[in-house]
């Protein structure tokens, strides 16, 4: 059986497995295992963080789970523990979501600006079947998922935001600006609110983000790309592999190997494991000089010759 450390370790690097898609990995949410000190006690304790700086996600000591569920419960059983703590924290979770959205409304925190609305990207496939069972509204770009936010606050330390469900949608609504609007308007405010930042890390390889390091991988769809001017400036092509919520790797090819790029996922996948960066797509991209266009396979994403 695991001691008390080792449990720790475990819940570290596993706990993140049994979560379920909407509030997975990919969808920039990532467990945290610290240790706190509350009235004169030390406590190990675990909560999901994301991006979202607007959610007080619910904090659970770790100590106590592992002495009444890991040990008495299941006598040492990691899965069925595991299984039983992220059913648990999930409901916890979607608690505070909603208390969230009610209090950004509530409160006027969440001022109806159509100024601050911006896009973020996610992997279509994966989160489909979530958003919709959510109601939340969304586009599709090629096989990326674009979600609407609210920003709220920014500075160099955190990004505060809210995700546009329904509720938020209807308040927009009541302030004259429709849905599209509020498309149009995220595609317009987000290069402005987060602009890109592209990072030279040897002769042929970069780093997309943004200058805030969050949600970076929303500057594939800029009008402005760094990914096309740096294509057009070489007269290379741009891989683009894997795109994460926050950042993307993009590396200067010559030839047109979107369709054997394979040999690179392996490298760059460990990459952004070892960066803990949230994967948003597991395929690659290439920005292709010739044809102007972002390419996923034998699709089109996006048509940059127009």
């Amino acid at each position: 059986m695991l001691n008390f450390e080792e449990f720790c370790l475990k819940v570290n690097e596993d706990f993140m497995k049994y979560i379920s898609a909407e509030y997975s990995v990919d969808n920039g949410f990532h467990a945290v295992v610290k240790d706190v000190n509350k009235n004169g006690k030390n406590f190990r304790v675990l909560f999901i963080d994301s991006a979202d700086k607007s959610i007080k996600p619910p904090v659970v000591p770790l100590n106590r789970l592992y002495d009444s569920i890991f040990v008495k419960k299941y006598n040492g059983n990691v899965d069925q523990t595991f299984k039983e703590i992220a059913a648990s924290y999930e409901k916890s979770f979607a608690k505070a979501v909603e208390t969230a959205h009610k209090a950004a409304l509530d409160d006027n925190s969440l001022k109806i600006d159509i100024n601050n609305v911006f896009f973020a990207l996610m992997n279509y496939d994966a989160n489909k079947a979530t958003l919709d069972e959510a109601h939340i509204p969304y586009s599709v770009e090629g096989e990326l998922a674009i979600t609407y936010r609210v920003l709220i606050d920014k500075n160099d330390d955190e990004i505060k935001s809210i995700l546009i469900n329904q509720n938020i949608l209807k308040a927009f609504e009541n302030n004259g600006f429709s849905f599209d609007k509020v498309k149009a308007s995220a595609m317009e405010n987000t290069e402005k609110l987060f602009p890109e930042k592209l990072v030279r890390i040897s002769e042929d390889a970069y780093l997309l983000t943004s200058e805030y390091s969050s949600f970076g991988s929303s500057a594939l769809l800029y009008e402005h790309s760094s990914v096309k001017e740096l294509s057009e400036r070489t007269g290379k092509n741009v891989l683009i592999f894997p795109c994460s919520v926050n950042t993307c790797f993009a590396l200067l090819v010559d030839e047109d190997v979107v369709r054997e790029a394979d040999m690179y996922k392996d490298n760059i996948s460990q990459f952004f494991t070892d960066m803990d960066e949230p994967v948003l797509d597991t395929h690659v991209m290439m920005y292709s000089n010739k044809e102007k266009t972002l390419l996923f396979g034998d699709d089109v994403i996006i048509d940059g010759s127009k």
